[in-house]
């Protein structure tokens, strides 16, 4: 929401600048646990993130779309 739900497109797909650097962050943080002793990488992990990530993006599309309505 700080990002205004700013995005562009990739085909037909709406691609949020905010779920990028979730990912980003997401994908940093698990590949970095490759490198701790104690932790490990974990695919899992990684695509229950990315399936956050599109559930949170869906939802927000569902509310800038209300919000639109309701301005006009």
């Amino acid at each position: 929401m700080a990002l205004k739900a700013a995005y562009w497109h990739l085909g037909r797909v709406k691609l949020y600048w905010g779920a990028l650097i979730v990912f980003l962050f997401a994908l940093s943080e698990e590949i970095s646990q490759a490198f701790v002793a104690s932790r490990t990488f974990d695919l899992v992990d990684l695509t229950a993130d990315v399936f956050g990530i599109a559930a949170a993006s869906y939802l927000i599309s569902l509310l800038v779309k209300q919000y639109k309505k309701s301005q006009s």
